[in-house]
């Protein structure tokens, strides 16, 4: 663990909040995050936010019977245990490390501090959830709608951006609870892009080759959740895609 004050911040939310002012570099550490940890727990006060640099963070829904759906990826783009700001008591999902890396932390009482005294970084979190809430609501969508081909592509494309990283850490397995898929499904989808020469594969790791025929394979909803967050909360608003 250390201080973020020499540091520069590979997150887009958190560095929008140090411009406000709202947020000062002495109150951020820098914290590795391991593949498994649960950072939020539903129905639990967490002490602090997150903010990935280059850790991989999913939100997942949990059912009565224990098991979970994914919901939600966050990564250098967001942050995570910030939803009691928004009236919340306690949080809804629980927010498990997918992939090792390293985020930015502070007190739940800083980012409080920050959203409550600063109106550009009130308008700046509300956004985020914005865009938050239509990354929920179009992967639903993702999972009732599209093919396991197209959900797939979406999700290590979505992995890949938030990490910064063309190689991804997962199991099959893991990627097939990810998206409530059978494994068998995963297994052959992934063996038709190797053989495309759009991924390669390793023990327990993706690495895209073809990005732009990855994101030719892809749904509607990478593209979409993309956009919005760009709309929402950078000026690349008319970048072209990757």
């Amino acid at each position: 663990m250390q201080n973020a004050e020499n540091t520069k911040i590979n997150n887009n939310l958190l560095h929008l909040l140090l411009k406000t002012g709202a947020v000062a570099h002495q109150d951020i550490e820098v914290v590795s995050l391991n593949a498994g940890t649960v950072l939020v727990e539903p129905q639990t006060r967490n002490q602090h936010a997150y903010f990935p640099s280059n850790a991989m963070v999913s939100y997942f829904h949990v059912l009565e019977d224990g098991s979970t759906v994914q919901v939600a990826a966050i990564g250098n783009e967001g942050c995570i245990g910030v939803g009691t700001l928004i009236g919340g008591q306690s949080p809804l999902l629980r927010a498990v490390v997918l992939g090792s890396g390293e985020a930015y932390r502070l007190t739940l009482p800083a980012v409080q501090h920050a959203y409550s005294s600063s109106p550009v970084a009130t308008t700046i979190f509300l956004k985020y959830f914005q865009a938050l809430m239509m990354q929920i609501g179009q992967i639903s969508v993702c999972h009732r709608k599209h093919t396991v081909s197209e959900q797939l592509c979406r999700w290590l494309l979505q992995w890949s951006d938030r990490a910064g990283n063309n190689k991804i850490t997962v199991t099959q397995e893991m990627t097939a609870n990810m998206l409530g898929v059978r494994r068998e499904g995963i297994t052959q989808v992934i063996a038709s892009l190797r053989q495309e020469g759009i991924i390669d594969t390793a023990r327990g790791s993706i690495c895209i080759v073809n990005r732009p025929a990855l994101i030719g394979k892809s749904c509607e909803c990478y593209s979409a959740i993309r956009k919005e967050y760009r709309r929402l909360l950078t000026q690349q608003d008319n970048e072209p895609e990757r």
